[in-house]
């Protein structure tokens, strides 16, 4: 399915996101710099426990906030 580098890659990419999270409260523009696919691995984190929730989400700009609590 993977190769062992895309899960690295993936790994990598959970760790930064938690990285951030855990500084404060992230747009998902932030965390696109982080991993183009950051929703995925915002799921990823969710099904490993990690309680990372929607704060805010502006329909008109599709800014998304999101939390670790």
């Amino acid at each position: 399915m993977f190769t062992t580098e895309e899960r690295e890659r993936f790994s990598n990419q959970k760790e930064l996101i938690l990285a951030a999270l855990s500084q404060g409260p992230q747009t998902n523009t932030a965390l696109n710099h982080l991993a183009f696919r950051y929703s995925a691995r915002i799921h990823e984190l969710r099904r490993a426990g990690h309680r990372i929730e929607i704060a805010s989400h502006d329909r008109a700009t599709g800014v998304t906030v999101y939390e670790l609590r």
